[in-house]
């Protein structure tokens, strides 16, 4: 579990997991969730920060995305599930980024996020989550997604190609990569 917090959701990962990690970044947060969970066995949790080390061996990733660092965390998951062989990762993300994700080319919110992820998984919406669900409430409401992945070679430089063409949305290709 990406940014596990206080163990709320850890706490119900582990009552049904063999064993369960727990990446937070708050040292705070990371002493309560070890202190709220320390009767369960099957649970570790790493005060690190989730974009900066290398993830332990796991099948499956859930996460309440941090919002801040959604798109990045989001390309180091599908990268991950890809490499890794992981089976599947059940985001939460805010509405927006999640509709990024699930657009298809010909619509505004069409990006080089929605690019990555439908190229290296296959993207499923499972619900719509109200922020009212959340303490404290945010100001956006979330939608959970379910990634598996295509488990393909990652060609780095398409996603490069497709960097170029984004940065340059507006052009068209020939003068995109001119520009670039």
């Amino acid at each position: 579990e990406i940014g596990s917090g206080d163990g709320r959701l850890t706490k119900l990962i582990a009552e049904r997991a063999k064993k369960v990690y727990g990446i937070e970044i708050d040292p705070e947060l990371a002493d309560i969730s070890r202190y709220k969970l320390s009767t369960f066995q099957n649970v570790e949790i790493i005060n690190a920060d989730a974009l900066e080390i290398e993830w332990p061996d796991v099948n499956k990733i859930v996460s309440n995305l941090p919002y801040a660092i959604a798109s990045p965390l989001t390309e180091k998951i599908v990268f991950y599930l890809n490499e890794k062989g992981a089976d599947l990762a059940v985001l939460m993300f805010q509405k927006e980024l999640a509709d990024r994700i699930l657009a298809f080319p010909g619509l505004r919110e069409y990006s080089m996020l929605s690019v990555l992820v439908q190229y290296t998984c296959e993207v499923k919406e499972l619900m719509d989550v109200s922020k009212v669900n959340f303490r404290p409430m945010p100001s956006v409401d979330s939608k959970l997604l379910k990634l598996k992945p295509k488990r393909i070679k990652i060609n780095k430089d398409f996603l490069s190609f497709c960097k170029v063409l984004f940065l340059h949305k507006k052009k068209n290709v020939y003068s995109a990569l001119i520009d670039a």
